[in-house]
């Protein structure tokens, strides 16, 4: 057999010359008691017991077995957390370990219920291989404690680091409450709302002609009351959202703050049928929004597809924060 300089070696093939027939290139004939071991005929040295040495074959093989570990899950630390807001908060992994399989898929899991499982776990998913790495942690209720740990995942399972404890801010407000309309024949509970009240999103119905179930036009209201303390604070809004890649006049929304129009936006068009896009965002007065003491103040948000038609996976989310 003759033994190619790269690529893969057929090791069953390489197995039976090693006990049955002759090493090509070598004085050695074969079988010999005892039996010489395939890593010995591979990489050279001595078999165990066998006092005798061959040479390597190829040098780019893998090493002697008995250098060789199993794989087990990947090690790693979980950063300390910062940036904590009234919302989101920064967490991570450093001094990470593959042991001995590459790292997938890594992050951090956070939860606000111990031990874990027995509440809620949500995760981010920051790459993979074994670099430093920071997490946006987001979504989180003011004023309330949450738990974090960095993960790696390797094919030996899910490796984690300690769990480290923060608590959220306090909203800089007395009160932010939430109303809401809706006209949507197709979703009883179109409106989502969570982190404390400090986010909220309208979810379409996919519509008929792009293989949903929706053929009607979807639309609704969400009205925040937000009630300032003795200290003057700043509101702070940010969206997103994806529209129809047909026309351009539909998926519209705006905000007004105490009557005034702040922000709109829509979808983007361009002919595309049941393509999906980013929508167009416009700010006609750039937040923060200045919000004096003792005042209670409203953002109107009002939202429509403005028709039935080229709706799949279209939504808006909406984060208020304050400053």
């Amino acid at each position: 057999m003759v033994v190619p300089d790269s690529g893969p070696l057929e090791l069953e093939e390489l197995a039976r010359e090693a006990y049955y027939g002759e090493y090509n290139g070598s004085a050695v004939t074969f079988p010999i008691t005892p039996p010489i071991a395939l890593y010995d005929l591979v990489n050279g040295g001595n078999s165990a017991g066998s006092g005798m040495s061959y040479p390597a074959i190829n040098q780019d093989c893998e090493p002697n077995p008995a250098d060789r570990l199993p794989s087990s899950t990947p090690t790693l630390t979980t950063t300390s957390v910062s940036s904590i807001t009234t919302s989101t908060a920064s967490s991570g992994g450093t001094s990470i370990t593959e042991n001995g399989s590459s790292i997938v898929v890594k992050g951090v899991f956070w939860t606000d219920s111990l031990p874990w499982g027995t509440g809620d776990i949500y995760r981010t998913t920051d790459g993979s291989g074994t670099a430093n790495f920071t997490s946006s942690i987001t979504n989180l209720a003011p004023n309330t404690t949450y738990y974090v740990r960095a993960y790696a995942t390797n094919s030996s399972g899910t490796g984690v680091g300690e769990t480290l404890s923060f608590q959220t801010a306090t909203l800089p407000v007395t009160g932010l409450t939430w109303t809401t309309t809706k006209v949507n024949p197709c979703s009883s509970a179109p409106w989502v709302i969570s982190a404390g009240n400090q986010t909220i999103r309208y979810n379409v119905v996919d519509s008929v002609n792009c293989g949903g179930t929706c053929s009607a036009t979807q639309s609704g209201t969400a009205t925040a009351t937000i009630t300032v303390g003795n200290s003057a604070t700043n509101l702070n809004l940010d969206f997103e959202g994806l529209g129809e890649l047909q026309d351009a006049d539909y998926e519209k929304i705006t905000f007004k703050l105490n009557g005034t129009l702040v922000a709109r936006a829509q979808a983007q068009g361009g002919n595309q049928g049941c393509a999906m896009g980013p929508v167009v965002k416009t700010f006609i007065t750039n937040p923060p929004y200045a919000l004096s003491a003792n005042s209670t103040n409203t953002l109107l948000i009002e939202f429509t597809t403005n028709d039935g038609k080229f709706h799949i996976g279209a939504y808006y989310e909406v984060e208020l924060s304050f400053s």
